[in-house]
């Protein structure tokens, strides 16, 4: 607080009656949180809700969140008011703004969120028939080396795929006759992202002639 004397020319001083106070108020910088730590980039899966919180949050102030698809794209408000948490469900890059009356607006570092989407892959069986003992060969028409590729199948006598020698191909030799095998697959990161299933069309294997009998002719 403060008071005011008043002194004239000749030395002589008074103390005014009335005191004054004045209140000086700081505002912190916003700093973004997910999980309770700082974070200056997220990454997460396509379907997940990321949740940004504040690491602390003063009386009086608003905390408004704004966000961006790209580093040069305009800002548009998440929050038609103020929040201290915010969840985002796409890739952006997000920002708060904490206003207070009379103090200059503070804004936070950006935080980039990176939700990984995966393409569902897509199958194709280089041929539709097989003999029996030949192998069976399906190919990731849209295949990404950056994914694992899981299969499965329901059918009986299918066999079990694995990478061939050529890229985008999976292969496993047929033990059973069957007049349609099909295939499942998803997509997976190291990240642990994975894909919707990926379906295949059937491959029929042929039960070709037994080579261990001998066949007769009559002339």
């Amino acid at each position: 607080s403060y008071r005011v004397t008043a002194t004239n020319t000749s030395g002589c001083s008074v103390n005014l009656d009335n005191t004054y106070s004045i209140s000086i108020s700081g505002l912190n910088v916003p700093v973004i949180t997910e999980g309770g730590a700082t974070v200056t980039t997220v990454t997460g899966c396509s379907g997940d809700n990321v949740t940004l919180g504040l690491s602390a949050t003063e009386a009086g102030v608003d905390y408004n969140w704004f966000s961006k698809a790209d580093a040069s794209s305009a800002w548009v408000p998440i929050t038609t008011s103020s929040a201290t948490s915010v969840t985002v469900t796409t890739s952006s890059i997000v920002k708060v703004e904490a206003t207070k009356a009379n103090c200059t607006t503070k804004e936070s570092a950006e935080v980039t969120v990176t939700l990984t989407s995966l393409d569902k892959p897509t199958l194709a069986f280089v041929d539709t028939e097989v003999c029996l003992g030949s192998d069976i060969e399906l190919e990731v028409t849209n295949y990404n080396p950056a994914y694992t590729y899981t299969f499965s199948s329901t059918s009986t006598g299918a066999p079990s795929l694995a990478p061939s020698s050529t890229t985008g191909i999976y292969s496993g030799t047929s033990t059973t006759a069957s007049t349609g095998l099909t295939y499942s697959v998803t997509a997976s990161t190291s990240g642990g992202c994975t894909s919707d299933v990926g379906t295949s069309t059937a491959v029929v294997v042929v039960n070709g002639p037994d080579k261990t009998k001998s066949l007769a002719f009559t002339p």
